[in-house]
């Protein structure tokens, strides 16, 4: 058992909604071919699991001379595994929770130097293309690691392997994270 912070909501979604989600049928394209029964024949594993992001407080402070600088607040978030990110209205509300070590992925960007490296990428690529002219001086004031909550479905039929991840919170599909997770085999054998 390990101690994480995890993100809250009044409602979760339980097991058998994931469940319901996980068995619906992809939209299909119209040059896409196969048959939805097929997913019908095989099995779906769901799994609690727990996903990392990364939250930081940036403060930016824009030059005006002769007048004061103006100051602006950004959220920031990251991928914890990825490194993508970008910006949010509010950082999620956290508990701590005790879950067991296996339910958890762990995140590649686990040292602080690296959170910052990814973090000056996505405050160049977001938060300075906002100024015309000269770029703010940016300032993070704090980060920290929240574990999303996710239901990690996995689809087996006769001859295909597929992974969906649900948000446990809002019941959306999380499509970023499933490629993250089909690109690292090793963290799905946890």
């Amino acid at each position: 058992m390990i101690g994480i912070d995890v993100m809250v909501s009044r409602r979760t979604i339980s097991s058998e909604e994931a469940l319901a989600i996980a068995q619906k049928p992809p939209k299909k394209l119209f040059w896409q071919t196969g048959s939805v029964s097929e997913l019908a024949a095989g099995t779906i594993t769901l799994e609690k699991r727990f996903y990392p992001y990364w939250f930081a407080h940036v403060v930016a402070y824009a030059d005006r001379t002769p007048f004061r600088p103006k100051i602006y607040n950004y959220l920031v978030y990251l991928d914890g595994n990825s490194g993508r990110g970008g910006l949010v209205g509010r950082i999620p509300e956290a508990e701590s929770a005790e879950v067991c070590r296996g339910d958890v992925f762990l995140p590649r960007l686990s040292a602080e130097k690296d959170v910052r490296i990814k973090l000056a990428v996505v405050q160049q690529e977001v938060i300075r293309r906002q100024f015309l002219l000269k770029g703010p001086h940016q300032e993070v004031r704090e980060f920290r690691l929240i574990y999303l909550p996710v239901w990690l479905a996995l689809l087996q039929t006769a001859d295909r392997k597929g992974i969906k991840v649900i948000n446990a919170l809002s019941g959306e599909l999380e499509t970023k994270i499933a490629d993250t997770l089909s690109a690292c085999k090793e963290m799905l054998a946890v």
